[in-house]
């Protein structure tokens, strides 16, 4: 399997592209955090999943990790196939060090093994949101941050990153753009 990561701060649009990838026939994984944040909305309600996640940020991560792994076991690829992911476990790491917190052994296990073959980096949209009524906490300027901590794990690591920038400021527009330098680019 040829392992893809589309990666990126809070609001870059990578579920967005995710899902335009996959309309397009590629093999695409969902972002593991996201599933999780929503299971905890689901029981706990938007505001009480925020607290949750700001008091127990290690097992929030640990949770995330062993979804990561979950998602993982379950592609059943050929050596040639390129599958696109929502995001790796180094992304992961970079949100540990963003709120200080320990990296639960699970991230740094995955993050160690699994490369990614190319790491695509969208740069956050100017329209930034910070969608609390799903749980998110992301402030801007936790985004900004994020995504100079997001650049900083991959490049220690020894991935080249491949920007894709807003192209424009229609959304529909920027969504085609983004998409076609992605497909230009892809193994």
């Amino acid at each position: 399997m040829r392992r893809v990561v589309l990666t990126g701060t809070a609001y870059s649009g990578k579920s967005t592209l995710l899902e335009a990838l996959t309309m397009q026939g590629y093999r695409t994984v969902p972002e593991a955090e996201t599933q999780i944040v929503k299971e905890l909305v689901e029981r706990l309600g938007p505001t009480e999943t925020g607290l949750w996640i700001r008091r127990n940020y290690f097992k929030f991560k640990q949770r995330v990790g062993e979804r990561v792994a979950e998602l993982e076991s379950d592609i059943h690829a050929s050596q040639d196939e390129v599958v696109v992911f929502d995001r790796s476990a180094i992304c992961y790491i970079a949100y540990c060090a963003l709120r200080s917190c320990e990296v639960p052994p699970v991230l740094a296990t995955l993050a160690n093994r699994k490369e990614p073959a190319q790491v695509f980096f969208l740069t956050m949209l100017p329209s930034f949101d910070e969608r609390s009524a799903t749980g998110r906490i992301m402030k801007r300027t936790e985004a900004e941050r994020l995504s100079k901590l997001i650049q900083h794990e991959y490049t220690e690591r020894g991935h080249h990153l491949t920007y894709v920038p807003e192209f424009d400021a229609d959304q529909q527009k920027n969504i085609q753009a983004r998409l076609k330098q992605i497909l230009e680019q892809i193994l």
